[in-house]
């Protein structure tokens, strides 16, 4: 595994724009939009230890770090237990996006009988999501992520391949276009069913009191460090399956997505994109 970081500098002194060429390229490519400078490097490359060693005597007007982890194909090939995160939210909004919690998205959606009446922890999703009426997924990508939620939506090439290999621990349902309320043509929901065991206890679960909604039923949940399994509790696993553990804050909780190896496999092969992976800590 390698970390990536997605740097982004707001620069305007012409002095540190050349210092920063000369450190960055030839080896990694910079973007320029107006004053901000945006480049993905390598954490363990000499070029990024060097910039940044650089901005701590010469500070930017601005630096901005997104990172992620990134895995060679042997690494990916050898994983028993992959999390999906999308590269990109081609499915838009829910519908409908707006309103109270009674009349939005996730009571149109969603059984909230047995969930918290002030969050998202426990709601079940029973009917079909509805997006916009012009949701399409491009030329390069079958998967893409939906903003809020932890779901995807497929195209049919993509719906095929799944019903074809037999995959468990998911049903392909119908998207409704909210606005002509009737289904897309070429557009599916991955409707995950699978569940996984609980992580190991080593899993380094934290309670954050800021990220309290101030009537949900538990204080704000997120992870230190990486997502860790039992090898022995991943045994005949589905394909794809929902983390048992809900993470988020401030009334939205959802569970992870995560994909079995034979899934992994049958993306690999028929190229598909628009996913990424992440690559949870398996021990004995």
């Amino acid at each position: 595994m390698r970390i990536k970081s997605h740097v982004v500098l707001s620069l305007e002194e012409e002095s540190l724009i050349e210092s920063v060429y000369s450190i960055v390229k030839p080896k990694y490519r910079i973007k320029c939009n107006g004053d901000l400078y945006i480049m993905d490097m390598f954490t363990d490359s000499v070029e990024y230890q060097t910039l940044m060693e650089f901005l701590e005597r010469n500070p930017a007007t601005s630096k901005n770090e997104v990172f992620t982890e990134t895995y060679d194909d042997k690494e990916l090939a050898q994983a028993l237990l992959l999390q999906m995160i999308p590269n990109a939210y081609q499915g838009g909004y829910p519908q409908p996006e707006s309103g109270t919690l009674e009349t939005k998205y996730i009571s149109v959606s969603f059984d909230r009988s047995n969930a918290c009446p002030y969050c998202t922890k426990g709601i079940i999703q029973d009917r079909p999501l509805r997006l916009r009426n012009n949701i399409k997924l491009g030329r390069q990508s079958d998967i893409s992520g939906i903003w809020w939620l932890r779901d995807y939506v497929i195209s049919g090439r993509l719906k095929d391949l799944i019903l074809e290999e037999g995959l468990t621990g998911c049903e392909i349902w119908p998207v409704i276009m909210h606005g002509a309320d009737k289904p897309f043509e070429d557009l599916f929901q991955l409707k995950f069913t699978g569940e996984l065991p609980a992580m190991a206890p080593e899993t380094n679960i934290i309670l954050d009191p800021t990220m309290n909604h101030p009537k949900a039923c538990s204080p704000g949940t997120r992870l230190e460090g990486p997502v860790i399994y039992r090898r022995d509790d991943l045994i005949d696993i589905p394909d794809f399956a929902l983390s048992k553990e809900w993470f988020g804050g401030n009334g939205a909780y959802w569970r992870w997505p995560f994909m079995s190896q034979r899934a992994y496999q049958l993306f690999k092969r028929n190229k598909i994109k628009g996913i990424r992976w992440s690559l949870p800590k398996i021990i004995d």
